[in-house]
């Protein structure tokens, strides 16, 4: 049998040593990759909620003002502007991980103001204004929506506090 002679057990320990710390470094270096990954997609989540919030306050003040106006013309921008506001937030919504039911029901919620917005410009251009019915029911939307403005901005709140 071979004695393995003390330089040999400095070279042994040495490569040992050495692959101990290479390993370390390694290791504290996905670590740190792992955490900017992890920043990138909340950073990434936030400008996303962010823009729902942003979103839903346009959506909210502008069927507001629809609410008042009595020119076709004025109906149709005011409801394009709330289409495109709607889309944007739904798109940012989709970047958002929603296993949550609450959100589901914001998506379907923004799809249906949209698709109501649509719907308020054509009857606008045909009949020259909006129905009393169209006007109670922008009313009531927008109350939902103001809602759901409030729910977000205080969840944008908790958000921001940590």
């Amino acid at each position: 049998m071979h004695s393995i002679s003390k330089r040999g057990w400095i070279r042994v320990v040495s490569f040992v040593a050495a692959a101990i710390v290479i390993l370390i470094g390694y290791c504290i270096s996905m670590y740190q990759t792992t955490l900017a990954y992890q920043r990138t997609i909340t950073n990434s989540y936030l400008r996303a909620f962010s823009q729902v919030v942003a979103s839903v306050d346009r959506i909210d003040s502008t069927m507001q003002k629809e609410i008042y106006v009595v020119t076709p013309a004025m109906v149709s921008m005011l409801s394009a502007e709330i289409q495109a506001e709607a889309a944007t937030a739904q798109q940012a919504l989709s970047e958002l991980p929603y296993a949550n039911i609450e959100l589901e029901q914001t998506a379907t919620f923004l799809a249906k103001v949209g698709d109501y917005a649509s719907a308020l410009a054509r009857s606008a251009a045909a009949n020259g204004s909006l129905s009393q019915e169209e006007t109670d029911n922008l009313e009531a939307m927008s109350q939902v929506c103001s809602q759901l403005r409030e729910r977000l901005n205080n969840l944008a709140t908790q958000l921001n506090d940590g």
